[in-house]
C-alpha cells in the first residue's frame, strides 16, 4: 500500500507535453504569438492495414507514457463538447456502423506536419467511444475516451494519462467515402481515413469497480493561472443494487468554482448509477455509467440545477486512477474498534517503517517524498476508503503514529460512539469520565469531550461536536497531540 498526505483533495496540474516546435508555441487559437491562423499544420492520414502492428493496442508498464508527446488541452473546462461547435447537417461518423459497430475497432494512422507519425484505434458502445492513440516517436499507447456531441453530429475524444490528466483533444466531424472531414487535433486542421480490424466485444466491460476516477486539464494556452479544471469521482460501497458516489470537481483558475457532492448512496441498475435531487431551486439528475477502468457522467432530462458554482459541473469522462480495496480486505472496516491507543491493529507509537511493514507496503522513503514535510505529517493508506488519518510525528521512517482520526460513521469505539453520535450519546457512554471544553471556533455552540486517561495512560480519545450537538470528529492520540486544534498546522 502507498500513502498520501492530508488535507487537500487531489489537485494536479498538467505540464506542457508536446515537444513539436510548431505545437508547443500555439496559443488558444492554434497560432503562435503574432501569427494568424491562415497556415495550419499539414496533417496527413493513411489507411491502416488490418495486420499492421501499430494498429492494435499495445501493452505498457510505463505510467508516464501519456505525457511524453502530447499537447496541453485548450478545450472547454467542464470536459464536455460545445454543441455550438458541431457542424450542422453532417452525419454522426461513428453511428450506424459508419466507422465501427458495437465491439469492433477502427484504426487510423497518419502524420502530424509530415514528421510525427501516429496510430489511433477506437471501439464504440452506444454513444461512447474509447481506444488508444500512439505517437510513433514515443511508442507507448495513450488512453482515449470520448462521446458524441449532444446533437449527434460528431465526436469529442480526450487523451488521458494514467493519473487522469487530460493531455489532448481530438474532434471528429462528418465521414464520407472513407474520409473523416472537419476533424481537428486541438486547433489544427486534419483529414482522416480509416480501416477496421478484429472485434473486441468485451472492451466496454460493464464492471463497477470501487475506486477513485479522475480527470484534470491544463490551463488554457496563454493563461497566467495555475491550474485547469479537475474532476474527482469516488465510488465506494458497491452492492448489487446500490453504490455510494462522491464528487469534488473544480473549474480552472482564477475562479476555481466548485461542484461538490458528499458521499451519497444511489440506486445502481447494472452499471448505471442515477443521482437525483429535487426541491426548491434545485432540480438535478445525472447518470454515472461505469465500465472497467472508466466512468462517464451526463445529465438526464435537462436537469442541470444542482446548486454548483458558476460553470462548475460533474459531466465528463473520468479515468480510474486508484482502485479501492473491498470492505473485507480493509483492517479498518467491520469489527475494527477505536481504543485509547489503537485502531484496526495500528497502535500509537509505531514507526513509519513498522506501519508500512505491517500492511505489506513497498519500501517508501518519506524523507524524499514531495508530500512529506519534516516534523509532522498526515497520511492514510491509499486505496482504502476505510483508512483513518494517521498523524506522524518525527522525521523520516522513524516518525511515529501519534494520533488516529476516523473517517466513517461505522467506525466506532467499544462503547458504540462514532461520527454522527450525539453529545448525549458520548456522555452516556463515558459517565463521569469526560472533560468538556468549549470549541475553539464555535465557542459554547461546540464542544471538545476528552475521555479521562485510565491510570497513568499516555493516550486517550477525544470527540468534537457541532452546534447541533453531533459528533463531527473523533480521534485517539497521545495526550498532547490529541488536543492539537489544527493538527499539524
Amino acid at each position: 500500500m502507498m500513502f498520501f498526505a492530508k488535507p487537500s483533495p487531489w489537485r494536479s496540474v498538467l505540464a506542457a507535453l508536446l515537444t513539436l516546435t510548431a505545437l508547443s508555441a500555439c496559443g488558444s487559437d492554434g497560432t503562435t504569438d503574432g501569427e494568424t491562423a491562415d497556415a495550419p499544420l499539414n496533417i496527413s492520414i493513411d489507411e491502416a492495414s488490418s495486420d499492421d502492428d501499430t494498429a492494435g493496442p499495445a501493452e505498457s508498464d510505463d505510467d508516464d507514457s501519456s505525457t511524453a508527446e502530447t499537447a496541453t488541452d485548450g478545450s472547454a473546462e467542464n470536459g464536455e463538447p460545445d454543441e455550438a461547435d458541431a457542424t450542422e447537417d453532417t452525419p454522426n461518423p461513428l453511428q450506424g456502423g459508419s466507422i465501427a459497430t458495437e465491439g469492433e475497432r477502427s484504426v487510423w494512422t497518419g502524420t502530424i506536419d509530415g514528421r510525427i507519425g501516429f496510430s489511433l484505434w477506437l471501439t464504440e458502445h452506444e454513444d461512447m467511444v474509447r481506444g488508444e492513440l500512439t505517437y510513433d516517436t514515443v511508442g507507448e499507447p495513450i488512453t482515449v475516451h470520448g462521446r458524441s456531441y449532444p446533437s449527434g453530429d460528431g465526436w469529442l475524444l480526450r487523451e488521458f494519462g494514467d493519473d487522469g490528466r487530460v493531455s489532448g483533444t481530438l474532434i471528429l466531424g462528418s465521414v464520407a467515402d472513407g474520409v473523416v472531414s472537419d476533424a481537428t487535433w486541438g486547433d489544427l486542421d486534419m483529414e482522416l481515413t480509416f480501416d477496421r480490424i478484429d472485434p473486441t466485444p468485451t472492451f466496454f466491460d460493464p464492471l463497477v469497480r470501487p475506486g477513485h476516477y479522475e480527470y484534470a486539464f491544463a490551463p488554457f494556452p496563454g493563461d497566467a493561472v495555475c491550474c485547469g479544471a479537475t474532476g474527482s469521482l469516488r465510488i465506494t460501497d458497491v452492492a448489487s443494487d446500490t453504490v455510494t458516489i462522491a464528487f469534488d470537481n473544480s473549474t480552472g483558475g482564477p475562479a476555481y468554482n466548485l461542484a461538490i457532492i458528499d458521499s451519497t448512496t444511489v440506486a445502481l441498475d447494472g452499471n448505471v448509477a442515477r443521482y437525483e435531487l429535487s426541491g426548491e431551486a434545485v432540480d438535478c439528475a445525472f447518470d454515472v455509467t461505469i465500465f472497467d477502468g472508466y466512468a462517464h457522467v451526463r445529465h438526464v432530462d435537462d436537469r442541470f440545477d444542482c446548486l454548483f458554482g458558476n460553470a462548475a459541473g460533474v459531466e465528463g469522462m473520468y479515468l480510474l486512477t486508484e482502485q479501492f480495496v473491498s470492505e473485507d480486505e480493509s483492517p479498518f472496516a467491520g469489527d475494527a474498534v477505536l481504543t485509547a491507543d489503537s485502531f484496526g491493529g495500528v497502535e500509537l507509537g509505531i514507526t513509519w517503517a513498522e506501519l508500512t511493514e505491517n500492511f505489506g507496503a513497498p519500501a517508501y522513503d518519506p524523507a524524499t517524498a514531495d508530500e512529506i514535510s519534516e516534523g509532522c505529517n498526515y497520511v492514510r493508506i491509499a486505496g482504502d476508503p476505510w483508512s483513518p488519518w494517521f498523524m506522524m510525528l518525527g522525521d523520516g521512517e522513524q516518525s511515529v503514529v501519534s494520533r488516529i482520526e476516523t473517517v466513517r460513521e461505522d467506525q466506532q469505539t467499544a462503547e458504540g460512539v462514532g461520527l454522527g453520535s450525539t453529545i448525549d450519546d458520548v456522555r452516556a457512554a463515558y459517565p463521569g469520565l469526560l472533560q468538556e471544553d468549549e470549541h475553539y471556533y464555535l465557542g459554547p455552540d461546540g464542544r471538545y469531550l476528552t475521555v479521562a486517561p485510565a491510570g497513568d495512560a499516555e493516550s486517550t480519545i477525544l470527540f468534537e461536536t457541532d452546534p447541533d450537538g453531533v459528533v463531527v470528529a473523533m480521534r485517539n492520540g497521545f495526550l498532547d497531540p490529541v488536543r492539537w486544534i489544527e493538527g499539524c498546522a
